[in-house]
């Protein structure tokens, strides 16, 4: 393969010609998985603006605004500079391609690994099609969000160790120096952009220092420069203070203090939520394995997961330290998933890369084993990719958000409602929104939105506080989910219902109700 020794499938070194055509050969895998990525989400992408989560980071990097726990800065200052480079359509829907763009080129690396690990061209790229298509990684690629660029990166961590490994088996190759000296820099970066990274690299950093033992022996500086690279990725948590210190004396006022910074970097406030240091966490997994089997099999499909178990067996027969990695970074994703909460399928994104490298690892044992029966034939090895095709065209209704204007409506919705120069309270999902609606596509400038107690709440665009909104005699309204955001005015105002409106909680569908509230102050 490319690297170490780089050897035919019937393992004898092959000479430089035919390296070069194989390296060729990979490469165009690659880019076919990122060009089948691309095929499959630009046309399925959210056209518009999204709810919670998804909008916030629709809105972030366009306002350089500071998002809920842990700040995700990588994201965001990436984000800004996607949006210079790609002026086409909304923020909300660049965002989205921004997604697509980084999981189809996380596929891309994935079918690079598998190629490293083994696997023909052909049947790498069909692993890195596999990785497109799997349900969970479809949704990842369809919205904003920080989780895609977590999947690039993580795969670029991976791919990074391989290369490392296999330079250390060529002594005189400085190669392998640069890939660790790279990965330092990048784990740094990538724990700037989510702090679920740190699981990966609890496998990775000890991973890379066993294969590379001898190596860093004789040169024993190169691993505490790689973690000074890593310290400098890290320095893009700088973003958050900088940009507090630019904003305005109303906003941010939970990040004034270093504490303040420091608990949301740390994400103090989910840290209730969090089990995975619990020994009960290890009996979750077991009672809640037939669960889980259940559910990879709906993400997925049947065939790609037999696959991706031969493909792991195999891989362990004849590179157990690539077993140990694929297999210890599937662990500690489902562990972590299992750990926080057990509802966040975005978190086991980087198990799915693994049983993509294992279905093109089981692929290649299965054609291995056809040739040595003598009844295989070349010409069918680009059946390979039909289990992908094949998958993708099962998942496309499920995944498919092209025509789904619901939140652009809901805004639109609420917009209609508010009489000129309105107030409005409302809460996290409903808001951000509306808050995008308003401070990036400057719809309904003269409105004003609000959401006083949530710890994670939007920033008016013009900073005002909700005791001013109290005061300001402006016309007051309120559209709150079970209560929330109107805590720190109650008993100050008259509420009157207006109307019942379908609302998002947690989603992106208007899947509860809330009541319009009319607001009128009493003090």
């Amino acid at each position: 393969m490319v690297g170490a020794g780089a050897r035919s499938q019937r393992g004898t070194r092959v000479g430089l010609p035919a390296l070069a055509v194989h390296i060729d050969a990979v490469r165009a895998a690659a880019l076919g998985a990122f060009a089948f990525g691309l095929l499959a989400y630009v046309p399925t992408l959210l056209p518009g603006v999204a709810f919670g989560d998804w909008a916030e980071m629709q809105t972030a990097p366009a306002l350089l605004e500071v998002p809920h726990p842990t700040g995700y800065p990588l994201f965001v200052l990436v984000g800004r500079l996607w949006l210079f480079v790609e002026p086409f359509g909304s923020v909300a829907w660049r965002m989205n391609l921004f997604a697509a763009v980084s999981v189809a080129a996380a596929a891309a690396i994935a079918s690079l690994v598998a190629a490293r690990l083994g696997a023909r061209p052909l049947l790498a790229l069909a692993g890195g099609m596999t990785l497109v298509v799997t349900g969970t990684v479809w949704d990842a690629a369809t919205v904003a969000e920080v989780n895609s660029l977590h999947l690039l990166l993580v795969a670029l961590l991976l791919l990074l160790a391989v290369r490392w490994r296999d330079g250390c088996r060529e002594p005189t190759s400085g190669r392998s120096d640069r890939d660790l000296l790279l990965g330092g820099l990048v784990g740094g970066l990538a724990i700037g952009n989510h702090v679920l990274t740190i699981a990966a690299l609890a496998v990775l950093i000890p991973a890379a220092v066993w294969a590379g033992r001898r190596r860093l022996d004789r040169r024993p500086a190169i691993l505490p420069l790689a973690g000074l690279l890593g310290i400098l990725g890290l320095g893009v948590y700088l973003f958050i203070p900088l940009r507090v210190a630019l904003s305005g004396p109303t906003d941010y006022p939970a990040l004034r203090t270093w504490e303040g910074i420091w608990n949301h970097i740390t994400g103090v406030a989910y840290q209730h939520d969090v089990e995975i240091s619990s020994p009960g966490t290890l009996g979750a997994i077991v009672r809640d394995l037939p669960g889980l089997v259940g559910y990879a099999i709906g993400e997925a499909t049947l065939l790609p997961l037999l696959l991706a178990a031969v493909g792991v067996v195999a891989l362990a027969r004849r590179d157990g330290w690539a077993a140990f990695v694929t297999g210890a970074l599937s662990l500690v994703t489902v562990w972590i998933f299992v750990g926080y909460r057990g509802d966040l399928p975005h978190y086991l994104l980087v198990a799915w890369l693994a049983v993509a490298i294992w279905v093109a690892l089981g692929l290649e044992a299965l054609v291995a084993a056809a040739e040595r029966s003598r009844w295989w034939r070349p010409t069918l090895l680009p059946l390979a990719v039909a289990v992908p095709l094949l998958a993708g065209a099962v998942e496309l209704p499920n995944h498919d958000l092209a025509t789904d204007t619901t939140p652009t409506a809901f805004v639109d919705e609420v917009h209609a409602l508010l009489p000129p120069n309105a107030i409005l309270f409302t809460y996290w999902d409903a808001g951000e929104a509306l808050h995008h609606a308003q401070c990036v596509e400057h719809e309904r400038p003269d409105l004003d939105v609000i959401a006083p107690d949530d710890w994670v709440s939007f920033r008016p665009c013009t900073g005002m506080t909700a005791d001013a909104a109290i005061r300001s005699g402006r016309p007051l309204y309120a559209l709150a989910y079970a209560d929330r955001g109107l805590e720190s005015i109650r008993g100050r105002y008259v509420a009157r219902a207006v109307t019942q409106l379908a609302v998002p909680f947690g989603g992106l569908a208007l899947d509860h109700t809330a009541t319009l509230l009319r607001l009128t102050p009493t003090g």
